[in-house]
């Protein structure tokens, strides 16, 4: 059964580790707080980020209300995925990632947009 030397913990009838299951209900219990507290943190990581996410989006695109643009979109696009998960240490990679592909395809959009007719017909 449960030996001590080995330091494994209990199971019970299910033949589920009864640690691993504390863990579940801790992270449901997290996940709860977090649901309730959402906009706060939204809020707090808005506050925190912006502007050092605009002044890293305008190292890619000159024209800086693009850039605002680009970062709002970021923020936008995180308040609606309510299932996204990031942790304090994994948001601004996250957000860095995200911003630079956002100026990767504003730069794809503004050549295909800016392509001459004639360049279409070769």
């Amino acid at each position: 059964m449960y030996s001590k030397e080995k330091d494994y913990p209990p199971l019970n009838s299910f033949g589920i580790k009864l640690v691993f299951l504390q863990k579940i209900i801790e992270h449901c219990r997290l996940f709860k707080l977090m649901e309730i507290a959402n906009e706060q943190i939204f809020e707090k990581l808005f506050r925190d980020h912006y502007s050092l996410l605009c002044n890293y989006a305008c190292r890619y695109i000159t024209d800086s209300q693009v850039a605002e643009d680009i970062v709002q979109t970021f923020f936008i696009s995180i308040w609606e995925k309510k299932h996204l998960t990031v942790t304090q240490e994994t948001f601004l990679p996250y957000a860095y990632r995200a911003i630079r592909n956002s100026c990767i395809n504003y730069y794809k959009s503004e050549i295909i947009n800016h392509k001459s007719p004639n360049s279409s017909n070769r």
